[in-house]
């Protein structure tokens, strides 16, 4: 029962911080204006390390692991700009120049630094960026920079000055056409844009005046604003899948907590979300103990309802709830239930539908051709899984009730606690619950994705790369991690999470892929990488 007091201990102490911080707009959002798209502030690892408040994230960073994890994203990293524009330099060598780049990304991590972009009508948004570097390290910059964009461009820099700031300029005649590098007191400013930086002079009057381009964060070790509906407007992108819903801006805050980082996103929406709020319906037959992770999520029909794959099986209503919950040992025993009303009715309708949509899936697909309706349940044929989705009826009202794996009776099980329960129903603008062991969800994750990516004929997951043993070691250092998205206004979902690395364990082995895939940052596909191709917003140049 310990750690379930500790449970309900970290979802009071998230439901206070939600709570207080509701009352006014979200000040960084505010200050974002229609040109302004993005923030960054990061106060860099060094500054991190001393914080008594890091003590989680440093344990794990300390270890052998992680630097050798890190050095492998640095190394990627460094070649990123050279694959990004290898196209357009074409006709002058084909050196990535990442042993100069790579000091520069070292530096990024270590130090304080803070960027602004702007828009909107370049087909490059306008960057601004301030690094705070020492005289000799703000040297290495210059130097590199000027060597690398020289040799890409076939143009020289030259060398300028102003008002307390000397350095060096380049100007092309694509977009961005001017580039510049420049040194301001104790600072180090790179940025790029069309004809005129317009952000440079605010940076710069800023650092004569204060010594710095931004205000000295007080708690947080990272803060992030971004105005995704301008971004989009002014510089659309494609992504690899289309998402459920419009981006909304977005404010990110992360500070340390000593036994956990607290990560913040506040999200605001053009347009009221029109969450229908309804009272918790929890199958509390079904759910039972010991867990190691459990989720719930309410005002959840229009997302499910605009699912492609709901809207072509037309089940009807779409469920407004979901739980989701696993169990300790097995890897395979994730199950979840959504309250409907006529369930058995709504099962035996939407059968038909999706086993046909199942059963013509190709043998390479991720399906097989052994999905049946038996039982008044539907089974789907999966290698090594056994997917199963089934009605039933608890105190709570009907419920689709499904699992990875037929559920094995357990003698030692123990209902859902009530303090657990009574946190979870106290809370009346609660849109979205989460709490797991971040170390045994992890392992689960581990186990399930290879399933999914066998299934599928992709290449396995390598337990010997950098970043499968970094998270195997890492896990071991990690306890409870804690979730909670609240609407803290008609069109505004705050989140708010303590977690030891401040990531689920699903969000964990996504990045651990990602970081290990040969095409990073670009993408997190385990083949041969590719170069990115990014299309060209709306009006763009040729």
């Amino acid at each position: 029962m310990r750690k379930y007091r500790l449970l309900v201990t970290l979802a009071a102490a998230l439901a206070l911080a939600v709570e207080l911080g509701q009352a006014a707009p979200d000040e960084a959002l505010v200050k974002m204006d229609g040109d302004t798209l993005a923030r960054f502030h990061f106060a860099g690892t060094a500054q991190v390390a001393v914080d008594p408040k890091a003590a989680s994230i440093k344990e794990i960073g300390d270890l052998p692991e992680t630097a050798v994890l890190r050095d492998q994203t640095l190394d990627k990293l460094a070649t990123a700009p050279f694959r990004l524009v290898q196209e357009k330099i074409a006709n002058h060598g084909t050196n990535n120049y990442a042993p100069l780049i790579r000091p520069l990304l070292e530096d990024l991590l270590r130090v304080e630094s803070y960027a602004e972009m702007r828009g909107p009508t370049n087909q490059v948004p306008e960057l601004m960026l301030a690094a705070h570097l020492d005289n000799e390290r703000a040297k290495v910059w210059q130097a590199n920079l000027s060597t690398v964009l020289t040799a890409w461009t076939g143009i020289p820099v030259k060398e300028i000055q102003g008002e307390g700031y000397t350095g060096w300029e380049l100007r092309k005649h694509h977009d961005p056409n001017v580039v510049r590098c420049l040194r301001a007191g104790d600072w180090l400013l790179f940025g790029w844009g069309w004809d005129e930086l317009k952000l440079q002079p605010a940076f710069l009057q800023r650092i004569k005046e204060k010594k710095r381009p931004v205000e000295a964060a007080r708690e947080d070790w990272l803060d992030v604003s971004v105005d995704w509906p301008s971004f989009m407007a002014h510089h659309p992108f494609t992504l690899p899948s289309p998402l459920p819903a419009k981006l909304p801006k977005m404010h990110l805050t992360v500070q340390g907590r000593g036994t956990y980082i607290r990560p913040k996103l506040t999200m605001v929406y053009s347009e009221p979300l029109g969450l229908k709020m309804e009272q918790w319906k929890i199958p509390t037959k079904i759910i039972n103990n010991p867990m190691v992770s459990f989720t719930a999520a309410r005002g959840v029909a229009p997302w499910l309802g605009d699912l492609p794959m709901v809207k072509e099986l037309q089940p009807g209503a779409a469920p407004n709830q979901i739980f989701i919950w696993a169990m300790g040992g097995v890897p395979y025993e994730t199950q979840f239930a959504a309250p409907v009303p006529g369930a058995s009715n709504y099962l035996a309708q939407l059968a038909p539908r999706l086993l046909a949509k199942l059963n013509t899936k190709s043998s390479s697909g991720m399906v097989s051709s052994q999905s049946i309706w038996t039982n008044n349940q539907i089974v789907i044929g999966m290698p090594f899984l056994n997917p199963h989705l089934v009605a039933v009826r608890e105190p709570a009202g009907d419920f689709l009730f499904g699992s990875l794996f037929p559920t094995p009776r357990r003698t030692n099980s123990t209902p859902l606690p009530q303090d657990l329960m009574k946190e979870i129903g106290s809370k009346p603008n609660l849109v979205y619950y989460d709490w797991e062991i971040n170390q045994e969800r992890i392992s689960q994750w581990e186990a399930l994705s290879q399933i999914y990516f066998m299934s599928l004929g992709l290449p396995l997951l390598n337990p010997a790369s950098a970043g499968a043993k970094w998270l195997e070691a890492a896990k071991k250092k990690m306890g409870n991690c804690g979730t909670e998205i609240t609407l803290t206004a008609p069109n505004e979902l705050t989140l708010l999470r303590n977690a030891p690395v401040g990531f689920t364990g699903f969000e964990l082995n996504l990045l651990e892929n990602w970081l290990d895939a040969p095409g990073f940052p670009f993408s997190a596909r385990h083949e041969p990488p590719s170069r990115p191709n990014f299309p060209k917003p709306a009006g763009a140049k040729k």
